[in-house]
């Protein structure tokens, strides 16, 4: 009996359905208790080492903020939940955040842990308390558990171990700080199956049949332009692939069809697109409006958008009530867009759900079914033979865009009621555009005055309207961006746009420079990009091993004209280039030319791929490394 109940807890942690929750009452005189011996853990907790207390640096990485010392994971068959046992050392201010901790779980988990520090010679340990550990709810039971290490300073030992029912959907090997051991033992169930899914570059060693470990694995940096750095760990990820017990058997996730069934008959999901009455007002007004049907989802579209507000929740599932969720006006990502998606059925649209990961979650893999990685669900409508991407959770996104944490690969689209479905190309349709037109006038004392416009088209607008809104209007963000660029003083704006989603943003500006230009007794030295320049290279490191992932295509270009002080004339101007990628996706051009004591200048720069390879890197870290050298070139002025 007792070993029916942790069977139960193990799926239900594993799988979130209606339907595995009600298979018990079928299976409860089918399971059998069965036991397994598995290999005690090489360290005790509670025991700490005290060369570990006395290490100040680690010798194979010395810039190494932290370092985890042991990771230790075991499933048992004995009350089938899944512990983990944790030593981390901090060794520089840098690694507290490593003192901070979370894991998914149930209503049942069991968290102990320590922190030891070395005073006068002596270890002392202090105890993680209760009321250190905190559990928000995120899905009908289901908890993130997060818990802050006390006492945590350079040269800390934290120590921790935790107990739940299930396994846990990720163990990773390999992290952005050293790990000197990690080991995972989940024994073989003749009840279960699992699909294990690895990843990952550093190697991972077998013991045994389902026992794996790896030894003084090298951090993984982080770097600019990436998905999730945990896209590249060494890691393995385990989903539930079916029940076999005597005289039953069911399968969740052996195929992509398992997985959109589970999903089309959960009443968390499936369910949420069909009961939609307390949308008919809405519905009726739309209705009555006779639009053709791009403007009738246009206008569903918008409404949602409009009147739900995302609670910054990513779930497939949704938690609420959906009347309720209406109610409050506010709900997750599932709630928002499945609300969507149900008002579109509606207004007689092809409306289906598409269910992906986002980019801090990890890719979808054709080969690999899951249904626990997937955390995000979008809406898309056909109209003729054109599909349009709807995401209604971000009042800043027209018809057809999805934010960046949902470019990532591919999704699944289906249809509910026949349980068949297609990947689904999450490419952007829509790309960031800039343009920047500088009308100044330069003095002989080296004060420069005149006026800057500025143009930001998809993306960029996209951006700039979620930075404004961050910082609490314009007028705060106008304050921080005369704070970024010191040597210039806006003396007043204009904004056109703001809050017209198809139009881009105008941004005018009246404004004074005076620290951006040198003054000596026969010349002025000054570089003519000003806020435009790209002052460094973002790809700092020789060598990268994973792809450069820039989301969506990008477009910037800047027109300046500069009038000259009288009695000067240019001794010196950048010369005209274009330097181009091999494949010819990467452009930046710069053309000057002098015409009536006006310098006119041009700077384009365009990247027409969202994904370069690592064998691209090393020929766009240089490219950038020209464009950083060419944009760092002044202008220099001679008296006459």
């Amino acid at each position: 009996m007792k070993s029916l109940y942790f069977v139960k807890k193990f799926i239900t942690m594993n799988c979130k359905t209606n339907q595995i929750r009600n298979l018990f009452i079928s299976l409860f005189f089918l399971i059998v208790t069965t036991t397994l011996f598995a290999q005690a853990p090489k360290v005790k907790f509670g025991k700490p080492d005290i060369e570990e207390l006395k290490m100040t640096v680690y010798d194979k990485d010395t810039g190494a903020v932290a370092l985890v010392l042991y990771n230790y994971g075991e499933f048992s068959l004995n009350d089938y939940t899944f512990t983990q046992h944790t030593k981390i050392k901090i060794l520089k201010k840098e690694g507290y955040s490593w003192a901070d901790n979370s894991f998914l779980a149930g209503t049942q988990y069991n968290i102990k842990g320590f922190t030891y520090n070395l005073e006068n010679g002596q270890v002392v340990a202090t105890k993680l308390e209760k009321d250190q550990i905190f559990a928000d709810k995120y899905a009908s039971e289901r908890y993130n558990v997060k818990f802050t290490m006390p006492n945590v300073r350079p040269g800390s030992v934290i120590e921790f171990k935790i107990n739940y029912p299930g396994l846990p959907p990720t163990w990773n090997f390999q992290l952005p700080i050293p790990v000197l051991w990690s080991e995972l033992y989940i024994p073989e169930s003749s009840y279960f199956s699992f699909n294990k899914t690895t990843y990952g570059y550093e190697n991972i060693n077998t013991l045994e049949t389902n026992h794996w470990y790896a030894k003084d694995a090298i951090a993984v940096k982080e770097e600019p332009y990436l998905t999730t750095i945990y896209n590249f760990v060494s890691k393995m990820e385990f989903e539930l692939q079916n029940v076999s017990i005597p005289g039953y058997y069911k399968s969740y996730t052996e195929t992509w069809d398992n997985v959109n069934q589970l999903l089309s008959e959960d009443d968390d999901f499936g369910g949420k697109m069909k009961a939609s009455g307390y949308l008919r007002d809405i519905v009726n007004d739309i209705k009555s409006k006779n639009l053709p049907p791009y403007e009738r989802m246009k206008l569903a579209y918008e409404t949602i958008q409009k009147y739900m507000k995302w609670n910054k929740t990513n779930y497939v599932y949704s938690i609420k009530y959906m009347p309720t969720a209406f109610k409050e006006q506010s709900g997750n990502t599932a709630e928002v867009n499945l609300m969507l998606i149900a008002l579109l059925l509606d207004l007689d649209l092809d409306a289906k759900p598409v269910v992906l990961s986002t980019r801090g979650n990890g890719i979808l893999h054709p080969a690999n079914p899951t249904l626990s990685k997937l955390n995000y669900v979008i809406a898309n409508v056909k109209i003729d033979t054109t599909n349009y991407a709807l995401d209604a959770t971000d009042p800043f996104l027209p018809v057809g865009a999805l934010p960046m944490r949902c470019l990532n690969g591919q999704g699944r689209i289906f249809e509910t009621k026949y349980y068949k479905g297609t990947w689904y190309d999450l490419k952007p349709k829509m790309r960031s555009s800039e343009m920047t037109m500088m009308e100044l006038k330069l003095q002989p004392t080296g004060e420069i005055s005149g006026k800057i416009t500025n143009d930001s088209k998809g993306y960029a607008a996209y951006k700039l309207r979620t930075d404004i809104q961050e910082m609490a209007g314009i007028d705060k963000y106008i304050e921080d961006y005369q704070t970024d660029n010191k040597f210039m003083n806006i003396l007043s704006y204009k904004v056109d746009n703001l809050d017209s989603l198809y139009k881009p943003i105008n941004i005018q500006m009246n404004v004074e420079m005076n620290d951006n230009v040198v003054v000596t007794s026969d010349k002025i030295f000054f570089n003519p990009l000003f806020s435009e320049q790209i002052i460094e290279n973002p790809f700092k490191s020789e060598k990268r091993t994973y792809p450069v992932d820039f989301g969506f295509l990008r477009d910037k270009v800047a027109v300046i004209k500069i009038e000259i002080p009288e009695g000067y004339t240019v001794a010196e101007l950048p010369k005209t280039i274009v330097i181009k990628s091999p494949d010819n996706s990467i452009k930046f051009s710069y053309s000057s030319s002098v015409l009536n004591n006006v310098v006119n200048l041009s700077c384009k720069f365009n990247i027409g791929k969202t994904i370069y390879l690592p064998e691209d890197y090393p020929v766009l870290r240089e490219l950038y490394n020209q464009i950083v050298t060419k944009e760092a070139e002044q202008i220099v002025l001679k008296k006459i």
